[in-house]
């Protein structure tokens, strides 16, 4: 078997979900997180160009060779990207809501909690960020690209690099 972080097959608390995100180390460029409860999340990397893919960059982050990789996956409705399913014997339950956050770099585990409350969650709210809300999160990472309201990609502003 794998190291595959068990938060990636099963569900588990927020701050497992985010530490294990964070650890990725900018990695994984897409990364999908669903909220299967009041208090259970479960990520997955994401990927535009299907399973196999989807497979190499696991293999990248997981330190292993694709070649000796098999992954389960599907296909995250109208959004072209391709996921690993939560475990085959845990009982189906479709998630509660979802989200999909790119990545361009590393970033602290207090920004991906963030992002993952901002998005979804019981404390979630409907309220936009504001201009200096979303510089901020910008300046610590990338951005967030879909989410299950939307099913589409979200404009997202890009922070002024510096030459």
């Amino acid at each position: 078997m794998h190291p595959f972080p068990r938060s990636i097959s099963h569900g588990a608390p927020l701050d497992e979900v985010a530490q294990a995100i964070a650890a990725t180390n900018g990695l994984i460029r897409f990364i999908y997180v669903e909220r299967l409860g009041a208090d259970l999340y479960r990520w997955s990397p994401a990927h535009r160009g299907g399973p196999y893919p989807l497979m190499r960059e696991t293999a990248r982050y997981l330190g292993v060779n694709h070649h000796g990789l098999v992954l389960p996956f599907r296909s995250l409705a109208d959004t072209g990207l391709t996921v690993i399913p939560a475990d085959a014997s845990e009982p189906a339950r479709p998630p509660e809501e979802w989200t999909v956050l790119e990545f361009e770099s590393a970033v602290p585990v207090e920004t991906v909690r963030r992002l993952i409350l901002k998005n979804q969650g019981p404390d979630s709210d409907d309220r936009p960020l504001t201009p200096d809300e979303i510089q901020a999160l910008y300046d610590e990472m990338g951005s967030v690209l879909l989410d299950d309201d939307a099913a589409e990609i979200l404009p997202v502003p890009r922070a002024p690099r510096s030459s």
